[in-house]
């Protein structure tokens, strides 16, 4: 390396090293932040979303459909909202496990408020973490949590103020037909331990 000192040219490799080094920790958090443009992100603080009776004043616009892992999480929450179960088995991987009949009577609740918390594409370790009674998860599953609050109507007016549930725990994955609910749980119901 002409035009340099002896004591440059011996630090020279050790500085375009230390440069490198420092450049790729630069970048590896902007790779280790790109997700998966499959995953809804987190609602902020507040936001709330609607799932009502009917579609038209629901803010899902896909109920039914799954084109998106969001899609079939909505596709439950319809489900309970509006006491049709037909729809819980079309969301689930495994369908049949709904056999209830729809009742004869509305839902006593008007709506359901729900906003994502959480959302990710799974790791093993993610999956260690998931309170369920059967291993259903894979890696790279994707996982949504949901929280959810009902609202009744007393007296006829709207009440919200029953609490916040647990997050609902979805488990998600693609198949030839879109994305399918793999499982589901609430942290609060108490799982037996796994071996």
């Amino acid at each position: 390396m002409p035009g340099l000192d002896p004591g440059t040219r011996r630090r020279f490799p050790v500085v375009v090293i230390r440069h490198l080094a420092f450049a790729l920790l630069l970048a590896v958090p902007a790779r280790a932040q790109t997700r998966d443009p499959d995953l809804p992100p987190v609602d902020p603080p507040g936001h709330w979303r609607q799932m009502t009776l009917d579609d038209a004043t629901s803010d899902s616009k896909c109920v039914g459909k799954f084109d998106t892992p969001l899609c079939a999480v909505e596709t439950v929450i319809a489900c309970f909202t509006r006491n049709e179960w037909e729809l819980c088995n079309a969301a689930l991987r495994k369908p049949g496990h709904f056999k209830r009949p729809k009742s004869s009577r509305q839902p006593s609740f008007a709506r359901t408020q729900y906003r994502i918390v959480r959302s990710e594409v799974l790791t093993q370790a993610g999956i260690d973490d998931i309170p369920r009674l059967a291993d259903l998860e894979r890696p790279g599953d994707l996982r949504i949590d949901v929280r959810k609050r009902d609202c009744y109507l007393e007296d006829e007016r709207e009440n919200c103020e029953y609490g916040v549930s647990a997050p609902n725990i979805f488990t998600l994955r693609r198949v030839d037909t879109g994305w399918l609910v793999v499982d589901w749980s609430i942290p609060d119901i108490r799982w037996p331990k796994r071996k």
